[in-house]
Order: structure tokens, then sequence, then C-alpha cells
């Protein structure tokens, strides 16, 4: 029985704008979980050349809307979600 570790890096040797893909998700996810918002700005605006091109749609959304993301790093409120 494969881990769930063995699964990722199976998955990721299929294809690399996936595994960059995979990286980069992994990445901003560890700074919003530490509320970094430095690191995340950072990753957001930086070139990402093997990254899938629908991934780097969803980076101009994130950089289009980085100022009312920067507010959840800020304050811990929400709508309830």
């Amino acid at each position: 029985m494969m881990t769930s570790h063995g699964i990722i890096d199976y998955l990721t040797s299929l294809d690399e704008s996936f595994k960059a893909t995979y990286h980069l998700v992994q990445q901003l996810t560890v700074a919003f979980d530490h509320r970094n918002f430095e690191a995340y700005n950072a990753l957001i605006h930086q070139k990402h050349s093997g990254v899938s091109q629908y991934f780097k749609k969803s980076l101009r959304t994130l950089r289009k809307y980085a100022h009312a993301i920067n507010n959840s790093f800020i304050y811990r409120y929400s709508n309830g979600h």
C-alpha cells in the first residue's frame, strides 16, 4: 500500500507542469496558514514559468485581489465559513 507521500511523488513525477503547480500551491497554503502575507505576496508576484496555464490565470486573480486577501491575513473575522 502506498503512502500519501508516495502517491504525491508518483503523480508529480508524471508531469513537470503539475509538479511545479502543486509545489506552488503548497507554498501558498503554508504562507496563508502562517498568516505570512509578505511570503504570500512574494509568491503571487514571482514569475512562474513551469506552472499550468490554468493556475497562471488564478495567480492573476490573486494579484488583482491582493489587498482584500491581505485583510484575511490580518483579521480573524469571517462571514461564518
